[in-house]
């Protein structure tokens, strides 16, 4: 069964070299400000990987990914391992390329959230029930 691990980054460190801006918005946070923007990548970083999964799912349906049966090892802070079997004929090295895409597309996603997020904070909206699916659309290919 071919297997494929993916890193799983630190969303703010990550969001910040998407967005350099993001760490000097962060830096000049009061520490209340502070904490909300640490729940709030918290909150991003949940949402992952069902976003993740549903993303693989729509891949199949429309047809740009074979149906794959997937097993994600979420049990590591720092990668995911993910597991899939083909259907007989299948070419491993496409495969794993439309997940790498689609897991980069998925992070990349909730990085842009946690961005807009920090400039809601820095623009005193601290609004607590905020979600990601507020400042983004779910990540497509």
């Amino acid at each position: 069964m071919p297997q494929l691990t993916l890193s799983f980054p630190d969303l703010a460190e990550h969001a910040s070299r998407v967005h350099p801006e993001l760490r000097t918005l962060v830096q000049e946070f009061a520490e209340t400000d502070r904490a909300r923007f640490t729940e709030s990548a918290s909150l991003c970083e949940m949402w992952i990987d069902p976003e993740f999964k549903k993303l693989l799912n729509t891949l199949q349906l429309d047809g740009r990914l074979p149906n794959i049966d997937t097993n994600i090892d979420a049990n590591n802070d720092f990668k995911r391992v993910l597991t899939f079997t083909l259907p007989e004929g299948g070419e491993t090295t496409d495969v794993r390329d439309i997940i790498q895409h689609a897991w980069a597309a998925t992070v990349d996603t909730y990085a842009g959230a946690l961005y807009h997020r920090a400039k809601e904070i820095a623009a005193g909206n601290s609004n607590s029930s905020w979600t990601p699916d507020q400042a983004t659309s779910a990540p497509t290919l």
